[in-house]
Parts: structure tokens; sequence; C-alpha cells
């Protein structure tokens, strides 16, 4: 979030005066912030209405891709190509295994990289990962790479992220990353802990097996 005159990286379970003061801020100028109360504390009430906050008359603004001219990325975490339209086509993403958003990105001689979208805006809007860091998300939700929900942060930050809300998160998912039904006979339980989908269990399966016949 922007506080300050910097970027500031909160998220649920974080307490700081910046809290407290943007609840204030927002008390005042959203009908729907009107019941967050007057705390530190970043609460899951905060979370809900910093979302509507983001969906309500949204500037989008965007900035290269760093080493990619021929590409922009947003700080609501869409990217588009100039490659073949001047004015811009905003480009698909792809829902990869552990959940993030990746895109496909060419270079002027034709070479294609994939890219996280999370780790673009980031790049693009604060800068360069600093040395022992990751990329998070505040939230936990690997699919909203608006550039308020993504900060870089230590490995022991991001776990703590895990912690405090990524069970609670996973939970309540109803759709698996590839978007199979979270529902039914459709999900097993790890032995680990957590959730797994049967279909996509099986799809793993029949690719195996298909790649044993095809060395026999």
């Amino acid at each position: 979030m922007y506080i300050g005159g910097q970027w500031v990286g909160l998220g649920l379970g974080d307490s700081s005066p910046e809290v407290r003061e943007l609840k204030r801020f927002m008390r005042r100028k959203f009908s729907y912030a009107k019941n967050l109360d007057d705390t530190t504390l970043y609460d899951q009430a905060m979370v809900t209405a910093v979302a509507d906050m983001q969906d309500d008359d949204v500037v989008e603004e965007w900035r290269s891709v760093p080493g990619y001219p021929d590409y922009e990325v947003s700080d609501q975490g869409r990217v588009r190509s100039f490659r073949r339209n001047r004015q811009g086509q905003v480009l698909r993403v792809n829902r990869i295994t552990n959940g993030y958003l990746q895109v496909n990105l060419y270079t002027g001689s034709g070479k294609g990289s994939r890219k996280l979208v999370h780790r673009l805006v980031l790049e693009a809007f604060v800068g360069p990962k600093p040395s022992g860091h990751e990329a998070c998300h505040n939230d936990g939700d690997q699919t909203n790479n608006r550039l308020t929900n993504l900060r870089w942060d230590t490995p022991k930050n991001n776990a703590r992220d895990v912690k405090l809300h990524g069970r609670q998160f996973q939970e309540n998912k109803t759709e698996c990353p590839q978007g199979h039904s979270y529902s039914g006979d459709n999900i097993y339980h790890r032995p680990g802990g957590g959730r797994g989908c049967k279909a996509c269990r099986a799809e793993a399966t029949r690719r195996s097996r298909a790649r044993r016949s095809s060395c026999v």
C-alpha cells in the first residue's frame, strides 16, 4: 500500500501505526469501511475493506517489464504485449501446479521465457529482488497479484504468513489449481495434511503409466 510516500507491505495479522492511519482514511472516504475499528491490527475486516477499495474506481498504472521492452505490467497484476498490437493486448495467464499465475514473454529475437506475474509486478514497481528475499502475497492468495498485496520479504516472514493464514486460505478453496471441484468424491486427504484432487491424481497416474509403457 502507498502510505506516506512509500510502498508499505501490510497484511493480515500485522500491527503498526500505519494500519490505524489507513483505517482512519478509509472510514472517512468509503461507506463500506465505516465499521473498521480504531486499532493498529490488520484484521479480516481490513482485508475485506481493502479488497473493496481496490475494486472501486481503480486507476490502473502500467510500467515496462524490466528486460522485456515489448511488455508492460500493471499494479493490478495484468500483463500486456505490444509485439503485434500497438494498443497493447492483455495476455492470458496460466495457473501452474503450485497455484501461481504465469505468462510467456518473448525477447526481440523470439526467445520465449515463462515468468511469474507476482514477480513481474514487484520488479517493475518496487525494484529488483533484494538478496535473501522472496516474493510474498500478503493475503496468502497466490492469484491476487495486485501491487498492494505483494512485497519482497525474508523466507522467515513468508513462512510466518503461511502459518498465519495459509492453512485457512487453502481450506477455503473450492477448486484445485487445474479447476477441478474440491467437493464430494473428488477429495482425498494427504498423509501430511491438506486436501488433494482425485482427478489430478488420476491424470498423473495415467501419464506415469503411459511413460512406462513407452519405455518397454
